[in-house]
């Protein structure tokens, strides 16, 4: 399989989840940014071709969709998987300037630099941790500073939270 191929499976995998719709010709012209969208949110997927990688948030990349998803009057998000392009593997960032989420919110348990870069299973056991002392279930949301305020957490979160089905 090409990177393509890979690519094409997590941007279908994600949009199917979500009830958003693939972008038609994504990455191939300017005039098609993003990979998947829906009536308010502009989102750009990015995997590896060997599962079991760390999750990386890369600043350049969330800069970048931050910027076009402003020329289209939407919030973006970076969607991140560890190469398995899977669901329970996959991780969002979005603004934290949104408001208004009805989610717990927790400092992102991780040091990091330029990027973003953490074991999803290792974040994965943080969150079940949160959850055994959160009385009233409510979704598990990071927060953290890069470039700006965002939050991360993991995909079937994000989907509870935004998803359109």
């Amino acid at each position: 399989m090409s990177t393509k191929d890979y690519s094409r499976k997590q941007e279908h995998l994600i949009a199917d989840t979500l009830g958003w719709d693939v972008v038609s010709g994504s990455g191939s012209r300017h005039t098609y940014p993003g990979d998947i969208s829906s009536s308010e949110w502009l989102g750009e997927c990015k995997t590896h071709q060997k599962p079991g990688s760390k999750i990386k948030f890369n600043r350049d990349v969330w800069n970048k969709i931050v910027e076009e998803a402003s020329s289209q009057f939407k919030y973006p998000v970076l969607f991140v998987d560890d190469g398995s392009q899977t669901v329970k593997n996959t991780w969002c960032m979005f603004p934290g300037s949104i408001r208004g989420i009805d989610s717990k919110m927790i400092t992102l348990p991780v040091t990091f630099g330029k990027n973003i870069l953490f074991d999803p299973y290792y974040m994965k056991s943080k969150i079940k941790s949160e959850r055994n002392t959160d009385i009233n279930y409510r979704p598990i949301v990071y927060f953290t500073e890069f470039s700006t305020s965002v939050y991360i957490t993991d995909l079937d979160t994000f989907s509870e939270l935004f998803g359109e089905k």
